[in-house]
């Protein structure tokens, strides 16, 4: 199950074959996860979602944090001025965020950092991971693969075995991670975090929707007028792409 909001927009998301609708500002969210409503809301806030072993994420304010659930340890975090919990395994954790570096170890399988408000990153064995880069350098683990990403105003074009991964590190990033589990795109100031798993995943962001398209169909992301189609392809150790181009838009993507 994917939920996404953006400040008061509400969100129509589909979730295999039941469909899931969620309404914000003043009004309680509503979930229907199954035969099991589930309701966290305080204010404006979306604090908590749980859809048994799906995904989860928290709203804080207008940005969406992205939490995923299963086998692995569960993080919940917040940001802003409230302090950040994560629950790892039966223990929980409870610590301030400010201007300060933090660094949380969940046994062998899990990593968070914190850099300020800006870059966030999530490793969870070779499960979904997360990044958002601002002025700072960026580091992917994937596995036993490890990537760097320079969030500078270099695009960047890399690979990982046969998913073609996709950065444009400039003033604002866009992230693309074709793979079984994760998908992340971050534009300007606000992120968006996407674990996309079989069924498709539907952002909207402010008024122009967002699709991204799950399993073996190409991935679709549409940014204003403009459509990005980028499939997976079979690249090797030196990656070629033939009749691809970047294009320079608004956004940044150069």
């Amino acid at each position: 199950m994917f939920i996404i909001c953006m400040g008061e927009t509400p969100l129509f998301i589909s979730a295999g074959e039941t469909p899931l609708f969620i309404s914000a500002g003043e009004t309680p969210l509503f979930i229907s996860a199954g035969e099991t409503p589930i309701l966290f809301c305080i204010g404006e806030v979306l604090l908590f979602i749980c859809a048994g072993e799906t995904a989860l994420f928290i709203l804080v304010g207008a940005i969406p944090v992205f939490i995923c659930a299963g086998a692995v340890p569960m993080f919940i975090i917040c940001m802003g001025e409230t302090a950040l919990f994560i629950s790892a395994g039966e223990t929980p954790i409870l610590f301030c965020i400010g201007e300060v570096l933090l660094f949380i170890c969940a046994g062998e399988t899990a990593l968070f950092i914190l850099m300020g408000a800006v870059a966030v990153f999530i490793c969870m064995g070779e499960t979904a991971l997360f990044i958002c880069a601002g002025a700072v350098p960026a580091f992917i683990c994937m596995g036993e693969t490890a990537l760097f990403i320079s969030a500078g105003e270099t695009p960047i074009l890399f690979c990982i075995g046969e998913v073609l991964l996709f950065i444009c590190a400039g003033e604002t990033a866009l992230f693309i991670l074709i793979g079984a589990v994760a998908v992340f795109i971050c534009m300007g100031e606000t992120a968006l975090f996407i674990c996309v798993g079989a069924v498709p995943a539907f952002i909207c962001m402010g008024d122009t929707p967002r699709f991204i398209s799950a399993g073996d169909t190409p991935l679709f992301v549409l940014i204003g007028p403009t459509p990005i189609f980028i499939s997976m392809l079979a690249v090797s150790s030196s990656l070629t792409l033939t009749g691809y181009k970047l294009l320079k838009m608004s956004f940044g993507l150069n």
